[in-house]
């Protein structure tokens, strides 16, 4: 997913990114990261393998991802801090809806 490097430059103040039944595949681009201003990611019905990198994370912004329908293994990585519900003093996830799978 080779756009994914330029996005951060092309568009500093990215806050949707919508690339949802476009046949992308390999693994989730850890540049994703870089747009930092990201609220909502929908990487949804595509090939994407392996885990979900844990620099995704750090959007501290995001609100909502999407990434139902793919070939993704693991867990959730611990950088997105807590899942909503869980009490923690630690960071809270500030992302409000996972979908992780369809009608989630």
């Amino acid at each position: 997913m080779g756009i994914c490097k330029h996005l951060p430059n092309l568009h500093p103040n990215l806050q949707w990114l919508y690339l949802a039944r476009n046949h992308l595949s390999g693994q989730l681009p850890t540049t994703l990261s870089l747009c930092g201003e990201l609220l909502y990611l929908s990487l949804s019905i595509n090939k994407f393998r392996e885990s979900i990198p844990r620099e995704i994370g750090n959007l501290s912004k995001l609100e909502e991802i999407s990434l139902y329908d793919n070939s993704l293994v693991g867990s959730i990585p611990t950088s997105f801090g807590p899942c909503v519900g869980a009490k923690s003093p630690f960071r809270q996830s500030p992302i409000k809806y996972w979908h992780l799978a369809p009608g989630s």
